[in-house]
């Protein structure tokens, strides 16, 4: 897999730069801050360890 995103050319993050956040996270009392956090490690979690997908036509 490419460590640039195909269409816009950005440095996707490595698992391992999102795994720690996501844990340190998840030390932390939950509240609204905490879920939105989470949701959003999650997005960066799926685009460092998804394969390239080509576009259809």
């Amino acid at each position: 897999m490419s460590r640039y995103h195909p269409l816009h050319g950005i440095p996707r993050p490595r698992a391992e730069q999102v795994n720690a956040p996501i844990r340190r996270l998840m030390s932390q009392p939950a509240t609204r801050r905490r879920t939105v956090a989470y949701e959003q490690l999650l997005v960066e979690r799926a685009e460092a360890t998804r394969d390239d997908v080509e576009t259809a036509a």
